[in-house]
């Protein structure tokens, strides 16, 4: 079987590494190449993802938040963290708290995940609608107007000085 991508030059290089270590081996050549001519890989983005689900009657719902973190900085305002696999299939990267203890069996440091259990009910039945995005909560304003000065200006739209008599009494 060859992979799906696999260069007709890298056929070899594919049967060859199959049975000594598999596409690890072979993602490994392809870097040390890339490495060579001077090209790197994108760092990964940590994307800080929240993910919630809902199982109702005849499937699930989960959705995910759309801001991608790197540190304190917001690298993107409105990414996509579902990954459309196939009709049937999407993909939901996830954070951390799947390694926290106890987070999963419903308990811990995440008490609030009692919120999605919260009224639950079995076999609910409803309709798909995709919400993107669901809420915008800090939505930019439009410009009203044209603003370009000179380099090393600020424009000026008014003007007005008020002297004021001021006494100036110094101390030692």
């Amino acid at each position: 079987m060859l992979g799906v991508g696999v260069r007709e030059e890298d056929r070899g290089l594919w049967a060859a590494s199959r049975d000594g270590g598999g596409i690890a081996a072979w993602n490994a050549q392809l870097e040390s190449e890339g490495a060579q001519k001077g090209l790197r890989l994108p760092a990964a983005r940590k994307t800080g993802t929240t993910i919630a689900g809902v199982v109702y009657k005849d499937g699930i719902v989960l959705g995910a938040d759309t801001r991608a973190t790197e540190g304190m900085v917001v690298a993107d305002k409105n990414c996509s963290k579902i990954h459309f696999i196939a009709p049937n299939i999407y993909i939901y990267p996830h954070g951390s708290t799947d390694k926290l203890p106890y987070v999963t069996m419903g308990s811990g440091s995440l008490a609030a995940m009692a919120v999605f259990e919260d009224k639950f009910k079995p076999d609910m039945e409803n309709k798909l609608d995709f919400l993107r995005p669901y809420n915008t909560p800090n939505k930019k304003g439009e410009r009203q107007g044209r603003y370009r000065c000179e380099k090393g200006t600020t424009g000026i739209l008014s003007e007005k000085v008020i002297r004021l008599e001021l006494e100036v009494a110094e101390e030692t």
